[in-house]
């Protein structure tokens, strides 16, 4: 954003360690795509990576070349169905729906999922090999001053003493608040109870890190 509170560019990528250095589409780039690709939404098409030309399924010359300049551009296939998770996938994914999140989005492969709760991004894999469904909520990262460390750690223990079901811990520069359940032990509703928790004491959690303890904001990695 601007000064003046204006999206000027959405961040693409964002160098680890880099102190903020980051990579940005510029929004006036965004808004052209946007306005370009909109009113064929649902059709599969592409720009042609030589004139710019927008190849669409009605235009394209002999299923392969744009029909501007003849360079070969290859459409994105369309799936023929929408994927369908079943067994525990499809009741975690029914508790991330009650919970309020888009499951399409949500998806980051068959048995794991990504979400934001505020400022914190939380993680959900349910681990095939031993059955067990972990979320972990990455919050910000620990603090730059030494001298609140200690007091930040006593912090963490007590909050872990009354925390029920859910644990505070730290991972390499990461804090992370982790709740974990058995498959065969989770149902719909302590499901729904685990993961609600989680989501909210996550951005509760984030705030108070970073606004009490000056833990640092944890940045997007590509």
């Amino acid at each position: 954003m601007n000064d003046k509170g204006e999206i000027i560019g959405v961040n693409t990528f964002i160098i680890k360690g880099g102190d903020n250095l980051g990579f940005a589409l510029p929004v006036a780039a965004l808004r052209t795509a946007l306005d370009l690709y909109f009113p064929y939404r649902g059709s599969p098409s592409a720009r042609c990576p030589n004139c710019d030309f927008l190849v669409l399924p009605s235009n394209i010359d002999s299923g392969k070349y744009c029909p501007s300049c003849g360079t070969e551009v290859k459409l994105p296939e369309v799936p023929v169905s929408e994927y369908s998770s079943g067994g525990t996938a499809r009741l975690i994914e029914e508790i991330l729906k009650d919970l309020g999140k888009d499951i399409r989005l949500s998806r980051e492969g068959t048995n794991k999922w990504e979400v934001t709760e505020g400022s914190a991004k939380i993680k959900i894999a349910f681990n095939t090999d031993n059955y067990f469904i972990s979320g972990d909520a990455y919050l910000c990262r620990l603090p730059q001053d030494g001298k609140i460390i200690k007091g930040l750690y006593q912090y963490l223990l007590e909050e872990n003493y009354s925390l029920d079901g859910l644990v505070l811990s730290c991972v390499g520069q990461n804090i992370v608040l982790s709740g974990i359940v058995y498959d065969l032990d989770m149902t719909k509703e302590n499901g729904t109870k685990m993961l609600g928790a989680l989501f909210k004491k996550a951005d509760e959690y984030d705030n108070i890190l970073i606004n009490h303890f000056g833990c640092i904001p944890r940045l997007e990695e590509s």
